[in-house]
């Protein structure tokens, strides 16, 4: 080997290399350092455990519904949710829940999940106690899926609204979401 030639590796690898180490090991701090504070998880989910020993999630929502003298809310309408048979056990569970043994129910309560990029909600999810439930059509994204996303930003919490469960004609269970004509940052609430 000639002196002006080296063996081994570049010190820019050798850097890289020992960065990236170094990241690796602050995020596990970090998600220790969060499950020793007892959250485990940021965001309005946390882990619970019910009186009967079974798992729960617990979630901090904000509840938007109408006033009863129908002032300061705008218009709310009936939005039925697109979603397919898989989500039929997710249906089934939230009425043993809400209303044992019915075969429907009303003012079950729902979260409302944007999805999308930065820039663009695509679309949102619709959860209740048994699980997914479905999708908001795509033109009640296009109504009210920005302003979900800013009222769940600025309340660090997902948002909530009443639906109501019942059969369709063809034997399966199916939803209906009353939504307002906007999400407001701080609105009526739960949970708090």
């Amino acid at each position: 080997m000639s002196d002006g030639e080296r063996s081994g590796l570049s010190p820019w690898l050798v850097g890289l290399f020992g960065f990236l180490l170094y990241r690796r090991g602050r995020r596990r701090s970090d998600e220790r350092r969060a499950r020793d504070r007892g959250g485990g998880r940021r965001g309005p989910l946390r882990d619970v455990r019910l009186r009967d020993g079974r798992n729960a999630v617990e979630v901090m929502a904000s509840m938007f519904e109408p006033e009863p003298d129908g002032t300061d809310v705008g218009t709310w309408r009936r939005i039925t949710l697109d979603g397919t048979d898989a989500m039929q056990a997710a249906f089934e569970a939230t009425l043993t829940e809400v209303a044992p043994g019915a075969r429907s129910a009303e003012d079950v309560p729902v979260l409302l999940m944007p999805l999308g990029t930065r820039r663009r909600v695509n679309a949102v999810d619709v959860y209740a106690t048994g699980g997914r439930l479905g999708q908001l059509p795509e033109h009640a994204v296009r109504a009210v899926g920005e302003s979900i996303r800013a009222t769940h930003l600025a309340d660090d919490r997902p948002c909530a609204v009443r639906a109501r469960i019942a059969p369709q004609p063809s034997g399966a269970l199916g939803a209906e979401v009353l939504l307002p004509e906007t999400f407001t940052p701080g609105g009526s609430s739960t949970g708090r």
